[in-house]
């Protein structure tokens, strides 16, 4: 009999057992107190410091051509507004930008769940371009804005 098949077999016969023992009247009373344990649950911090990989995995994915992993790292509503196959299908017949190297800068936190990291881009002819990408966190984790402007070329089906 493997483990879990046993494990199923006496958690059945404990049930089984326990309902076959009581001896009470079938009347069930509640006084209000309760005496099982209770614990305290508290969230997690909210590290912005995440958001940072959030962005440097985004801008990674860009450079990479990997136009719907880049997608699937913006928020829920930015999602909602441009579906992802229209995005890739845009975005893969848009000019490449220039390759490089980027390096994070500054994160600050405007507010609890939301944070702005910025970067500069070191091009292949050693010129630096810089940048800044908001980032929100929702669903446990933090998600890339795409520049408002961009997003509406894309929505609107042009290159940004």
């Amino acid at each position: 009999m493997t483990r879990t098949f046993r494990g199923l077999a006496v958690g059945i016969a404990c049930l089984l057992a326990a309902g076959g023992c009581s001896t009470g009247t079938g009347t069930v009373t509640d006084d209000g107190a309760d005496d099982r344990p209770t614990a305290a649950v508290t969230a997690q911090a909210i590290d912005p410091q995440q958001a940072r990989a959030a962005v440097e995995q985004s801008l990674a994915l860009l450079s990479q051509s990997d136009w719907a992993g880049a997608w699937s790292l913006w928020s829920d509503a930015a999602q909602a507004e441009l579906p992802e196959q229209t995005f890739v299908d845009l975005i893969s017949t848009c000019p490449q930008p220039a390759s490089g190297t980027f390096a994070v800068t500054e994160v600050k936190e405007p507010d609890p769940k939301t944070a702005v990291v910025t970067w500069t881009q070191t091009k292949a002819d050693n010129s630096q371009a810089s940048g800044q990408t908001t980032t929100v966190y929702e669903d446990g984790a933090w998600h890339v804005v795409p520049d408002p402007a961009a997003l509406a070329a894309y929505k609107a089906g042009r290159c940004a």
